[in-house]
């Protein structure tokens, strides 16, 4: 072996280790952006779920059953900071989130939906799906909360210009 045929050898080596410390940073940037992502999800959702949420009529707070949902515990399997805290995770991940009431009144987080949009009537919402339930019934806009944090149509509808 010359000593030509070990700087290539070496230089094999070497050019795969670039490789490997490419992918390392890469990954550690991948998992500093996550964890940047999640502490900003975690402050906003402690921040809504201190808020006290106000339930009006004819100008009046009234503090009734809808008050307590949405302050104390939305439903039996979660406490209104839980609630607040997956309300605001799905948000931004999944860029919305609908919530509807249960027969018993209790506020749940869909896990899964289809929306069907109208231009002169509700959007309905079907196949909404709880943890391993899907309702068989078809809700209506008008009966649900459903949140969207950036509309992916008015992003790609806006004008790029340099």
């Amino acid at each position: 072996m010359g000593i030509l045929d070990m700087i290539k050898s070496r230089n094999k080596e070497l050019e795969f280790m670039f490789d490997f410390d490419l992918i390392q940073d890469t990954s550690k940037k991948i998992h500093m952006k996550q964890l940047a992502i999640q502490t900003c999800i975690n402050m906003i959702s402690r921040t809504i779920s201190q808020s006290e949420f106000y339930v009006k009529k004819d100008k009046k707070i009234v503090k009734d059953e809808m008050y307590y949902r949405l302050n104390v515990r939305p439903n039996p399997n979660m406490s209104a900071s839980q609630f607040w805290q997956t309300v605001v995770h799905k948000l931004i991940y999944d860029n919305e989130c609908l919530i509807i009431q249960s027969d018993t009144e209790d506020l749940l987080i869909a896990d899964s939906f289809t929306r069907i949009e109208y231009a002169l009537v509700n959007d309905l919402f079907k196949d909404v799906t709880i943890k391993n339930f899907t309702f068989s019934r078809t809700f209506q806009m008008s009966e649900v909360i459903y949140l969207e944090y950036i509309s992916l149509k008015s992003i790609l509808d806006v004008p790029f210009s340099c």
